[in-house]
């Protein structure tokens, strides 16, 4: 299990269908965020959805056994 990950998160790997190296901007809890392809972060599980409703370029898939502890 992945380390500091709080009950209700999960990390993720953020992928662009092209494989592109561009930046992705975007808000998320009005915080806003930057990341790049192949980056990992930790995201509330509830949130996943709507990640991946941002861009149809855009997904971010969960890593296995990364959930937080209950």
């Amino acid at each position: 299990m992945a380390k500091n990950i709080k009950e209700g998160q999960i990390q993720v790997r953020v992928r662009h269908k092209s494989n592109s190296h561009e930046v992705f901007t975007f808000n998320l809890n009005g915080k806003k965020e930057t990341v790049l392809p192949d980056e990992k972060m930790t995201v509330n599980e509830k949130d996943l959805g709507y990640l991946n409703a941002l861009d149809g370029a855009w997904k971010f898939n969960p890593i296995e056994d990364t959930k937080g502890v209950k």
